[in-house]
């Protein structure tokens, strides 16, 4: 049965935003023991900014658990959340670069595994693993022509992780508003007003990724962004159309569709990537990690 929803329905708690995370994961970053390895370079950046700008991934995929649980699970900040967008550094990192993991069957990763690649962005697999951890099934998604091949999981009411062109960032989200959005000869910078007055930063094409949480009554997407500017008011809840997204699935770098999706039990798709390998490893010590912060809790 289709299950829809209304923005006004939404848990405001469920919602993260990825610029007031960066904090505690700059924190997780100094306590991860391997942090030096040389293919962690982008997770030591001391650009705040930079470093807020790749956490879109991790972002979205707290809150599509938030909501899937109807609890507000993980957080940007620690005195408010059970976990934090940093944890998931903490208790998958480690893991990173690591070879001959296993998955649950018992079949050997003969290559090293990666949570993140050169620039810092976040592998699918880390995601999978961490959610898994958790007791939440998550589903890599690849190769899918457009929103209508993947609306049946939407209709069920599974939240999803979507990666659009960031072109998303500055004519949806940011609405090319002139509070957060200046145009110039060499293209468009986005507006930062901090404590240390206002900067400009070039916007950087590529991709990001924002969360899925539903249908509003009218068909649209509800979608949420967690890039939300320290100027910013709201949540960054969207409504939008099928076909504004697909626009947005169209990558000016190229490459497949990619999304990820999170569930309480087993999905088909004939998009999901069969080739996600899940190190038992990590998932375990992801268990471990949440038996401690509960007992704590």
């Amino acid at each position: 049965m289709e299950q829809t929803t209304e923005i006004l329905e939404i848990n405001q708690n469920f919602l993260i935003n990825q610029i007031e995370a960066a904090d505690d994961v700059y924190g997780a970053f100094k306590e991860i023991h391997n942090i030096e390895d040389p293919s962690l370079l982008a997770l030591r950046e001391t650009d705040i900014y930079r470093l807020r700008r790749g956490l879109c991934l991790p972002s979205a995929m707290a809150t599509c658990i938030n909501w899937l649980l109807k609890k507000p699970l993980i957080g940007s900040r620690r005195d408010e959340y059970l976990l934090t967008i940093g944890d998931f550094f903490r208790f998958v990192v480690p893991f990173h670069n690591r070879k001959q993991l296993t998955n649950e069957v018992g079949e050997i990763f003969d290559k090293p595994w990666f949570v993140v690649n050169e620039s810092g962005d976040v592998y699918h697999q880390a995601i999978l693993a961490f959610a898994k951890g958790l007791g939440i099934e998550a589903f890599s998604l690849i190769n899918f022509p457009d929103i209508e091949s993947i609306l049946s999981l939407i209709q069920q009411g599974l939240p999803i992780a979507i990666s659009l062109d960031n072109r998303f960032v500055i004519e949806k989200t940011l609405g090319l508003n002139p509070d957060f959005v200046e145009k110039r000869e060499d293209g468009y910078y986005i507006k930062i007003e901090g404590q240390n007055g206002i900067e400009f930063r070039k916007f950087e094409p590529g991709r990001h990724v924002v969360s899925v949480l539903g249908l509003d009554s009218s068909g649209n997407l509800i979608i949420h962004d967690s890039f939300i500017l320290p100027q910013m008011k709201g949540t960054n809840l969207l409504s939008l159309s099928l076909k504004e997204v697909d626009h947005y699935l169209r990558y000016q770098q190229g490459g497949p569709t990619r999304a990820i999706v999170f569930s309480k039990e087993q999905i088909t798709s004939p998009y999901i990537n069969p080739n996600v390998f899940i190190p038992k490893e990590v998932v375990k010590a992801v268990e471990t990690e949440l038996q401690t912060v509960f007992s704590y809790a």
